[in-house]
């Protein structure tokens, strides 16, 4: 939901482990069990300290079939005892004994053979055309469950073939996900007709910086410093060498803005975060139809951009004019969302600690 720097680097160790075998570094997978597939882990998670890996398939816990996630969610909180967990992993059955509470998990509900599949790719070539009369720059209230938590700053700029595109988000997302505050720019590639990444800088005010950037023709390069939860600095350097195009997630995420608004137009690419060199996956880019959707008090005709992926729920964007006018990072489910409005409006009632550094 949340693309929220790690104070640990638990996950990029446990994706990066298993992504030579990751099932999800595909644009279609077909299951071979009918159940919930881990998609991906949180840091620290108990399932992957028990050796459980992406694409294992639960089909039971504590000796009971599990279908859906609220059933696996409302077994594992009832738990008071250790319980066993079966697994399905290449057709063959494992079994590893899970403590009471939570299993750290991302999942998606499939059935045997039934293949999840990108929308089909198309012969997207993206505009520049609205930068050339100058940049985009808007602010945005950032919400969380209904209610106003913070800001958002995403300004994109043209300057000859080169797209920058910063983002900072700042809230206050309160016992669950404390103060947030980042700053993530990518330098895209547009001499083509695929926006491709140049650079990447993301710095998490306070303990975390990463930079991403081209070692060769073929190698992408991070650096990241950071520090653990004693407070050891860390510094490592990780390369990857991703096939097909590659693109920073923050600066994915206001590709739309680029986009033509022909329904049906559908973009595949890769991402790459600001914690790992390696991408996460496929990705697609799709236009749907345009819809009336309200922005304060004001309904306003918005074409809806969503962004599929095998391995998490996505996001949607609605976009006019190129710009990207709402974002809802819940893929729709209307948890966390960013909405267009003024500098001063999306300022107003920020915490004191979370002081922009953009747009000033």
């Amino acid at each position: 939901m949340f693309r929220i720097l790690l104070t640990s680097l638990a996950m990029c160790a446990v994706l990066c482990a298993a992504e030579s075998a990751d099932p999800f570094d595909s644009r279609s997978y077909t299951p071979g069990a009918t159940g919930l597939v881990i998609t991906r882990f949180t840091p620290e998670a108990q399932a992957a300290q028990l050796g459980l890996q992406v694409g294992d398939i639960i089909v039971s816990y504590a000796g009971k079939p599990m279908r859906t996630q609220a059933e696996l969610l409302a077994t594992v909180k009832d738990g008071t005892a250790d319980a066993a967990v079966e697994v399905r992993r290449d057709g063959k059955p494992i079994i590893v004994t899970a403590k009471p509470g939570k299993l750290g998990v991302y999942m998606t509900q499939v059935e045997a053979g039934k293949t999840l599949a990108l929308p089909p790719d198309t012969a997207v070539v993206f505009s520049t055309v609205r930068l050339r009369t100058g940049p985009i720059d808007t602010w945005y209230d950032f919400i969380i469950d209904g209610k106003k938590a913070g800001a958002e700053h995403a300004r994109i700029e043209l300057t000859g073939d080169r797209v920058t595109i910063a983002v900072e988000v700042m809230f206050d997302g309160g016992e669950k996900w404390g103060l947030n505050h980042m700053i993530e720019t990518g330098v895209l590639d547009v001499s083509g007709p695929v926006p491709r990444v140049v650079t990447q800088n993301h710095e998490a005010l306070g303990d975390f910086r990463s930079s991403g950037r081209w070692k060769d023709a073929t190698t992408w390069e991070l650096t990241l410093d950071a520090k653990d939860e004693a407070g050891t600095p860390i510094h490592e350097v990780t390369t990857s060498t991703p096939t097909g195009p590659l693109i920073n997630d923050y600066s994915f995420s206001y590709l739309p803005a680029m986009m033509p608004v022909t329904e049906g137009a559908c973009h595949h690419t890769r991402t790459v975060p600001a914690t790992e060199a390696q991408p996460t996956g496929w990705s697609a880019l799709l236009v749907l139809a345009p819809e009336e959707i309200r922005i304060g008090a004001d309904a306003v005709r918005l074409v809806r951009i969503e962004q599929r992926s095998l391995r998490s729920t996505g996001w949607v964007a609605w976009v006019k004019d190129g710009e990207v006018v709402k974002h809802d990072y819940s893929g729709g489910q209307g948890t966390t969302i960013s909405v267009k409005t003024s500098k001063e409006q999306a300022l107003a009632g920020l915490n004191p600690k979370l002081v922009p550094r953009t747009g000033k």
